[in-house]
């Protein structure tokens, strides 16, 4: 094998071990908001790359790539939700999750707040059960039928080889075909839930943040309680859009995929 190869099959290993180190040590704002837009760059990619292949195994790499974008996104809301918390909601200055919070849930206005922390939970709830819910479902069908039929389908080309109507190349690509098509949609189900798990996570860590970042700043930063609890909110609020977001885009995207399959 050459070095090329060799350095290709590492580079996947690399990159989570990498992202694992993330979770270990601090890291600065700056790289925050970098992998915040990055983050939502690759889940847009994904979004708008799904209608344009012709049939699903054009996209064989969607699986990983949804997987890669799931474990990337736990990564830095587990990064995000560290430094929220020992910076303090005064001192945290990431431009990403305050800009977004400024717009849908101001600290300093009551109403706004509360509107913008309602608006969210519906987002919320309308991704866990309705969005990703329904993704995962749609790549479990798509998965369980195209194992069902590849019996049929196999049977199908023997019998078309056996009375000469495809060759030997053609037989052995058909079954090839299928026989990819079959892990495509083995992949996606399992890359769904993956989302899915990721989805309740990030409601999770967003609740930590929330609770978290009010008995923080009470107990050891010295602010307010009221002061406290708009800061955190407002900011679990702006970092739960930029991270529930990700999510949404990647279930949308396998369901554009696969619904585009079936329908041929």
């Amino acid at each position: 094998m050459s070095d090329s190869g060799k350095f290709s099959k590492a580079v996947v290993p690399l990159a989570v071990l990498a992202l694992v180190v993330l979770i270990i040590i601090p890291i600065p704002v700056f790289v925050l908001d970098i992998m915040i837009a990055l983050n939502m760059f690759f889940a847009i990619v994904i979004l708008l790359a799904a209608p344009c292949v012709k049939k699903a195994t054009d996209f064989y790499v969607c699986p990983t790539l949804i997987a890669a974008s799931a474990l990337f996104n736990m990564i830095t809301i587990i990064s995000a939700s560290r430094l929220i918390l020992v910076q303090g909601g005064e001192r945290f200055d990431g431009r990403l999750i305050r800009f977004v919070s400024s717009l849908v849930a101001y600290p300093g206005d009551t109403v706004r707040l509360v509107v913008g922390f309602v608006i969210f939970a519906v987002l919320v709830a309308a991704q866990v059960l309705v969005i990703t819910k329904g993704a995962v479902r749609i790549a479990e069908v798509a998965a369980r039928f195209t194992l069902e039929a590849m019996p049929g389908k196999q049977m199908a080309m023997d019998s078309e080889l056996a009375n000469g109507t495809i060759g030997q190349e053609e037989h052995a690509a058909g079954k090839k075909a299928l026989q990819r098509e079959v892990d495509l949609y083995g992949a996606m189900d399992g890359a769904t839930k993956f989302v899915s798990v990721n989805v309740k996570f990030s409601v999770c860590m967003i609740t930590l943040i929330i609770l978290g970042g009010i008995t923080i700043g009470i107990a050891i930063h010295g602010e307010a309680l009221f002061a406290a609890v708009g800061t955190y909110t407002s900011l679990a609020v702006g970092s739960g859009l930029l991270f529930m977001l990700p999510s949404f885009l990647a279930c949308s995207a396998v369901a554009v995929l696969v619904i585009r399959a079936v329908r041929g």
